[in-house]
């Protein structure tokens, strides 16, 4: 099916639903609730993954189905070639395990695109109303039935955490109503009648699979979907993983590094397409000792990036001559490269190989943030002269 036909016959918005998803980065999970919330769309994970060579290929998998209209039989295909490939032992059946992926994913890409649509202020100004679908399919979920005819406004803060889907298979949908259209249905005869009143929602409790934990979800909503795709993809950076990024273990979260620069996302962060902070490498433990950080993650915030490039002015020109390969240096420099230390924030960071670079990383006062500062190429004479300029090495 070609891209635009499938986009019309989804009646989905195609580029938006794409771009939510390519600025996932790839995540190693054991189990789907190892995220929470809107983690999740920040994060491409498949539960049970640990391998980065499986994930890649499953991520362009998904994405392949996505931006070309792909039906979950095709997306089945795919996924059995690649299970067999790397010899995955996954949970479930092939067909009920594929069928997970692909729905979820594609529906929480779609559900984004189709929430940037209809809160745009040229739809809300003629169409300032949105109605909660009844679900397509013939079993629908119970927990969802109340919400059948829902019409509130965009703004009203319902939609923050019911904007569907709202749980594993849920086909359940939102349009965008115009006050001429909302008083039609009115008084119209309706399945479901129309309801514009906001609800009161109310906590259920539930077990976190994956720690036994005792946790709380609204009601209506599965654990971990009571929040807006939409929202949660526009919000800038990857901040929200934090606290994923640091309950890794050190040796997985610095092997992984790698794999949060090798993929799209990442590009587009180069390319300043993305905006925010994005997780670019993954301290030594012992690196964090030295440093005084109680963090793992080190951070490349976009106006570090602009600067480095000479995007902003500043009163160094800026390094125009690196390109993205230069940045997914980034991970390995600061894993395996020699150390200098000039104070007690600073880390001067030397990579030999066909370039020689000089990078810079720093930690806040509070020591609970790493940031990576600069990057950029020198010559070979530079190595010598960092001991001179008083650099301490450390590693």
């Amino acid at each position: 099916m070609p891209q635009e036909t499938a986009a019309k016959y989804l009646n989905l918005p195609f580029k938006e639903a794409i771009s939510f998803f390519r600025q996932k980065i790839n995540l190693p999970t054991k189990a789907w609730d190892d995220l929470e919330k809107d983690m999740h769309a920040k994060a491409f994970m498949v539960a049970g993954v640990m391998k980065a060579e499986l994930l890649t290929d499953l991520r362009k998998a998904v994405d392949k189905s996505i931006a070309e209209g792909g039906t979950p039989e095709m997306f089945k295909k795919e996924f059995d070639s690649i299970v067999g490939k790397h010899g995955w032992k996954h949970k479930g059946n092939p067909g009920w395990r594929s069928n997970i992926i692909i729905q979820t994913n594609t529906s929480m890409a779609y559900s984004a695109g189709r929430w940037k649509g209809q809160t745009s202020d040229a739809v809300k100004a003629v169409r300032p109303y949105l109605r909660y679908l009844p679900s397509s399919s013939l079993n629908k979920n119970k927990d969802h039935i109340p919400y059948y005819n829902l019409v509130l406004p965009s703004d009203d803060s319902f939609w923050l955490t019911h904007y569907p889907p709202n749980g594993w298979g849920c086909h359940c949908g939102v349009t965008s109503l115009s006050g001429r259209e909302l008083e039609r249905l009115q008084n119209e005869e309706q399945e479901y009648p129309i309801n514009t009143s906001s609800p009161q929602l109310q906590e259920k409790e539930f077990v976190k699979k994956s720690t036994g934990e005792v946790k709380t979800v609204l009601e209506g909503c599965d654990p971990s979907f009571d929040y807006n795709p939409g929202i949660a993809g526009q919000v800038q950076g990857y901040k929200s993983l934090t606290k994923y990024f640091e309950t890794l273990p050190n040796d997985i979260a610095r092997a992984w590094a790698t794999e949060f620069t090798a993929g799209p996302a990442y590009e587009m962060f180069v390319a300043g397409e993305i905006k925010g902070n994005f997780p670019v490498a993954v301290l030594h433990e012992s690196d964090m000792e030295i440093l005084g950080s109680k963090s793992q993650v080190v951070w490349f915030s976009d106006d570090s990036l602009a600067k480095n490039k000479g995007d902003i002015p500043t009163r160094s020109a800026g390094h125009a001559d690196l390109d993205l390969e230069d940045y997914k240096l980034i991970p390995e420099i600061i894993d395996t490269g020699e150390i200098y230390m000039q104070n007690d924030e600073r880390l001067l960071i030397l990579k030999h190989g066909n370039k020689t670079y000089r990078a810079s990383l720093k930690r806040t006062k509070d020591g609970k943030e790493n940031y990576f500062l600069s990057l950029f190429s020198v010559g070979e004479r530079a190595v010598s002269q960092v001991e001179k300029k008083g650099y301490e090495r450390i590693r």
